[in-house]
């Protein structure tokens, strides 16, 4: 059994992915282990357990997948999930994502010491898409949502103020619960500028392979420059997240490769990859917080090309440091990558300009200092 004065100070970061934690979350939890946290990482370990043991976490396998596993073994999980918080006798729980914030939520409504921290890193694919599924299932979460955030004792970090707009007007949330941290924050001495001479200038989109992500519309906008005798090079980095339908079939990618689009797979030095290309794209139609590669790029000095939605205007300024362009217009796509490619100029001084925005707006120190102030706020909430 855990004693008192131990609980006092136990946190547990419950994400569905052992990659995700590493890569947006890790260094919060190395930092609340040297504010004085015990922190335990749940999560599906998969390649990541030595990362984060070596880092001096404690491993915990998670019930939850992402994957629906059908009624009865979704309720196993959560049934699960509560003797794992009972058992662990946790302080806070900061749940990631939006399965983790549903099902933790509830189990920790059960359990009356616990105080919540809930992050979403944007609303996603039912909040966000037209797709018959998810306007079935949208009113049906939305009230979920409101029910477990209203009735937690916590708050609920959002990443950009579209999304609270949404959340606070639209599915009622109390507005006292909700606290604006935008995005993981990026660490300025890893991602830097560096001057690398390629022959040809690299147009490089960094991403999980999903056709949501804007992937297919990047590929299209590539192929219109290529055929009018563009010179530059088309670069995808990413690799395949099979347990989401709207993964990019690998034959797929293949394809493309012949058709003279770069397929680089996942890549874990991003840091030289971004380094290395010339400008970075994000068409993605998917509701994001503020995605964590544009920081990285912005950090980077990279000019930016990316959609109009939420999430990519956080760190976006158009005209400032990049482009933006309305969502699924591969035309205009084509055009705002073609308007840096023929005025390099133009695009460092974007670059200069981002890495500047991020300077001011969004370090990862800046990030991981506001979420300690957020888990010393909610330990002070009553029962």
């Amino acid at each position: 059994m855990i004693s008192q004065k131990e609980n006092s100070r136990r946190i547990a970061y419950l994400v569905t992915e052992d990659w995700y934690f590493c890569s947006h979350r890790l260094t919060l939890g190395i930092s609340a282990k040297k504010r004085g946290y015990d922190v335990d990482v749940v999560t599906r370990f998969n390649r990541h357990r030595d990362q984060v043991v070596s880092a001096g976490l404690r491993d915990v396998d998670s019930p939850l997948r992402r994957t629906r596993m059908g009624p009865l073994g979704e309720l196993l999980s959560i049934w699960r999930l509560y003797r794992l918080y009972r058992k662990g006798q946790y302080k806070i729980v900061h749940q990631v994502g939006m399965k983790p914030v549903v099902y933790g939520s509830l189990c920790a409504l059960a359990c009356p010491r616990i105080r919540v921290v809930n992050a979403l890193g944007g609303l996603g694919f039912v909040f966000t898409s037209n797709d018959l599924r998810a306007r079935i299932i949208r009113p049906l979460l939305g009230l979920a949502l409101r029910w477990l955030i209203n009735g937690s004792k916590g708050k609920l970090i959002l990443q950009n103020p579209d999304d609270i707009e949404y959340c606070v007007q639209r599915l009622r949330v109390d507005p006292e619960k909700v606290v604006l941290i935008r995005g993981a924050g990026v660490n300025m001495d890893t991602y830097r500028p560096e001057d690398i001479e390629t022959a040809l200038p690299i147009v490089m989109l960094a991403s999980r392979m999903l056709w949501n992500k804007g992937v297919g519309d990047f590929v299209e906008a590539a192929m219109l420059l290529i055929r009018s005798k563009v010179q530059a090079r088309f670069v995808l980095v990413g690799g395949l997240d099979e347990d989401n339908p709207l993964c990019i079939s690998e034959v797929q990618l293949r394809a493309w490769q012949e058709a003279g689009i770069d397929w680089w797979g996942n890549r874990a030095d991003m840091a030289s990859v971004l380094a290395s290309a010339n400008i970075v794209v994000l068409p993605t139609t998917y509701g994001e917080g503020v995605p964590k590669v544009l920081i990285e790029a912005a950090s980077c000095a990279k000019p930016i090309v990316a959609t109009k939605v939420a999430g990519c205007k956080e760190i976006v300024r158009d005209g400032e440091n990049g482009i933006l362009v309305k969502p699924g217009d591969t035309e205009e796509l084509a055009g705002a990558i073609l308007v840096l490619l023929n005025d390099p100029q133009k695009a460092r001084q974007m670059g200069q300009h981002g890495r500047t925005l991020v300077r001011n707006e969004f370090t990862e120190a800046s990030v991981i200092s506001r979420t300690l102030e957020v888990y010393e706020d909610v330990q002070s909430l009553q029962a």
